[in-house]
């Protein structure tokens, strides 16, 4: 597949990036045709124009494909973290509109616990582990409430998105600490 479309992409990039992505689709499922057991995981393009991420959906769902990868929303890396669903949220539902919804979503990169529940509520499936990953590459863990009612909202009042579900180990108030991680909970 073709994700490489960050935010400032032109539209002949992003066009091209859809395009190919469909071209490569097509070579890879002659394979398919001559081994039927093989699962495909079909990548969604379109960067952040929700035109061109209908137009790849619908001709990406038109294929004998077993999944959906909803692929280049962002660039990866660190710099992938701050993506923030108010950024993705109309191209995104526009993509997933047109997907069968009997058919599991991915959604690969580091999505943090904010951007997590509203990939969930959208449609998303599966998500990979890049996320905690980076929180341990800097020395911390996740730390969620234990105690849910039916009112809960685990994001009321987060003015840190996700930071507010991260403690660090080398916080001194931390590197002693020997009590439960969450309170409550043994």
């Amino acid at each position: 597949c073709d994700g490489d479309t960050p935010p400032d992409s032109t539209s002949k990039r992003i066009n091209k990036a859809a395009k190919r992505t469909i071209d490569f689709l097509d070579s890879f499922l002659e394979l398919k045709d001559e081994n039927p057991k093989m699962n495909v995981v079909a990548a969604v393009e379109g960067g952040l124009d929700p035109v061109v991420r209908k137009l790849s959906a619908i001709e990406t769902s038109k294929r004998n494909v077993d999944a959906f990868l909803l692929d280049g929303f962002h660039s990866n890396g660190t710099a992938a973290e701050s993506l923030r669903w108010e950024a993705i949220k109309e191209p995104f539902l526009e993509t997933i509109f047109h997907l069968p919804a009997e058919k599991p979503r991915f959604f690969l990169g580091p999505a943090g616990p904010r951007l997590l529940l509203e990939l969930v509520s959208a449609g998303v499936d599966v998500f990979d582990t890049s996320y905690p990953n980076l929180v341990t590459e800097r020395n911390a863990f996740l730390v969620f409430n234990n105690k849910f009612t039916k009112d809960w909202d685990p994001l009321e009042g987060a003015d840190n998105h996700d930071l507010m579900f991260e403690k660090n180990f080398e916080n001194d108030d931390m590197k002693m600490e020997m009590t439960s991680l969450v309170e409550g909970c043994s």
